[in-house]
């Protein structure tokens, strides 16, 4: 189910970029960036002033590892055949991350949105308790059943993170999932079905 999981992980992380609702490519931990004309060299800068969950600064590396993880011949990951394109990746001074591809691809940024490529510290592998840069900080994680974070008070975003804390319910039955909103139990769902969507906007 990757509506969930794909809201867990932009609540806890932050990819280079993010699209908005017109489909539109904006800065996120990459504060710019830039592509060659036949889009095989793109170079990203890092923002200033980012730290992960556990206090350590945003760096190259960070970026480097958390791609190169997609690509190990043991990944099984979902991005793994649109990264494979990469032919390298490396820090270019201490704020920059080039990516020289095999062949040119115009949405390369569209793939580094995706909730699957968020950063992640260099060398980290304990996900069952993630560490990223997002506006929410893990307290609580049931795969498949519960995820619970609250307010990361460093967030670099001064427009998000509103509430003190967020929690995400994996619910797999549709019914079950459309009674617990109608029961107030919950305060949205995903994939609701179209027969009872009129209802529920009464």
């Amino acid at each position: 189910r990757s509506v969930p999981m794909g809201m867990a992980g932009l609540t806890l992380g932050n990819g280079l970029l993010e699209i908005d609702s017109d489909r539109n490519p904006l800065p996120d931990l990459a504060e710019s960036w830039e592509v060659s004309q036949d889009a095989k060299q793109w170079v990203f800068r890092l923002r200033q002033g980012v730290t992960f969950h556990n206090g350590k600064t945003l760096e190259p590396a960070d970026v480097i590892y958390s791609i190169r993880r997609h690509l190990l011949a043991e990944s099984t990951s979902s991005v793994k055949a649109l990264l494979q394109n990469i032919e390298q990746i490396r820090a270019d001074g201490p704020r920059n991350v080039a990516i020289t591809l095999k062949e040119g691809n115009a949405d390369l940024h569209v793939v580094l949105s995706l909730y699957n490529t968020v950063i992640v510290p260099d060398g980290f592998t304990d996900f069952a308790n993630f560490v990223g840069t997002g506006p929410y900080v893990l307290k609580a994680f049931r795969p498949g059943i519960r995820f619970y974070a609250e307010r990361n008070p460093n967030y670099w975003k001064p427009d998000r993170a509103w509430v003190d804390a967020v929690e995400v319910i994996f619910i797999s039955d549709a019914n079950a999932r459309t009674n617990a909103l109608m029961s107030g139990q919950v305060h949205a769902i995903d994939q609701v079905d179209q027969k009872i969507a009129a209802r529920l906007a009464t």
